[in-house]
């Protein structure tokens, strides 16, 4: 389950570049907690990101994403 209090930030730069960061925290069933952080860098022209927000298909050649998740458990 994702307890509350979780949060993302979505920066839109210049020339298409998007940069996502995004924290919450996961409850596993045996109880242990799951810190997960999560960075985003993306990149498309402005008629790729009008498909992508009002929920039209993307082909993967007109756009790049590289994301990288970092969890902790405690």
């Amino acid at each position: 389950m994702i307890l509350p209090g979780g949060a993302d930030w979505n920066l839109v730069r210049s020339a298409g570049v998007v940069h996502l960061w995004a924290r919450y925290t996961l409850q596993i069933d045996s109880g242990p907690l799951v810190m997960i952080t999560t960075e985003v860098w993306a990149t498309q022209d402005d008629e790729t990101m009008m498909r992508v927000f009002s929920g039209q298909p993307v082909d993967r050649d007109d756009s790049y994403c590289h994301t990288h998740p970092v969890m902790r458990v405690t």
